[in-house]
């Protein structure tokens, strides 16, 4: 039984679907690459609301949300209130957004036409590049740049008004290409919004603006990066593999997987039953106990959080609906 167990691999797989009405609607989720980014937003607490939402990470970046975005950041780069920005009256009769006014008045946003913002279109990748390159500007930055972009196969599709914003974006790392046999900009694509805050992480980073995140971001999950967990996330889905046999710490697995939980059920009671019946699997399965694996279920508001366990393939999956 001791050889069954040390090669026992416990799969924890998490589904979240959230019900609006009569509409259910699959959970949002983040790609692994934009989780610590994701992380960091909200670890050094960025007031973009409307932006910093699960449902929002995969969606294209509004340029009204932009606005709201680049406020929020510009307050935590200059250590100032959003409030004490001096504002100007702009042209634009298609928004009344206090943050498209803010960005108007400090310059790094202008219009679509003399009159019109274009606050519900998406922001391309090339537009995102000339905004942050005047963000930069006005934070004292130096934003020269030589060279060309001559090695991405779409270089003549960049806009020229762009083309040196996308030249410095691209030579300090800030936006890198897309494609690995072909390498591209995508200068006329939309740009996410996870896309978006990777790389005004990458940004922050390097003028230490922010204070780095211990953490990662996995559809709606905060995951302490110093753990002997492994996340996997495919669309709506997150498994953690936990192979027993290499834990070397069980109390931190223990209170690393409630952390994980917490993050995201916010029910301290409910989330302590759950981690007791993964961390009883340990016990249970070393001493050939499976009466109580079978299944168990748990309700938290209006989530239902099931637990089955597979005898022969001896396997756990957690799924919360």
């Amino acid at each position: 039984m001791r050889s069954i167990f040390l090669k026992f691999l416990f799969v924890l797989s998490i589904t979240l679907t959230l019900v609006a009405g009569n509409i259910n609607i699959a959970s949002a989720y983040n790609h692994g690459w934009s989780s610590h980014a994701i992380s960091n937003f909200l670890e050094n607490k960025v007031d973009a609301p409307d932006v910093l939402k699960d449902e929002k990470y995969l969606e294209s970046l509004t340029r009204e949300d932009f606005a709201g975005l680049i406020i929020a950041f510009y307050g935590i780069a200059t250590k100032t209130d959003k409030n004490s920005v001096e504002l100007k009256q702009h042209p634009f009769k298609d928004t009344n957004s206090i943050d498209v006014q803010r960005a108007y008045s400090l310059g790094i946003i202008k219009g679509i036409s003399k009159s019109e913002y274009g606050s519900a279109a998406s922001l391309t990748r090339e537009e995102f590049a000339t905004m942050i390159k005047r963000f930069l500007n006005m934070n004292g930055i130096n934003t020269d740049a030589t060279g060309n972009l001559n090695q991405y196969a779409d270089k003549n599709e960049i806009s020229n008004w762009a083309y040196n914003s996308m030249l410095y974006c691209v030579n300090k790392g800030i936006i890198r290409g897309v494609g690995v046999r072909e390498p591209k900009l995508d200068p006329k694509s939309p740009i996410t919004v996870e896309q978006a805050l990777t790389i005004l992480n990458r940004i922050a980073l390097e003028y230490n603006w922010f204070t780095p995140s211990k953490d990662v971001y996995y559809s709606g999950f905060l995951v302490p990066i110093n753990n002997e967990l492994t996340v996997i996330t495919d669309g709506d889905t997150t498994s953690i593999h936990i192979e027993w046999s290499k834990i070397k710490d069980y109390t931190k697995l223990e209170n690393d997987l409630f952390y994980m939980l917490n993050s995201k059920i916010k029910d301290t009671t409910k989330t302590s039953e759950i981690v007791k019946r993964i961390m009883n699997t340990q016990f249970d399965y070393e001493n050939g106990i499976r009466k109580n694996l079978w299944s168990d279920s748990f309700e938290i508001g209006e989530m239902k959080v099931y637990m089955n366990t597979d005898d022969n393939d001896a396997v756990t999956w957690l799924h919360v609906e």
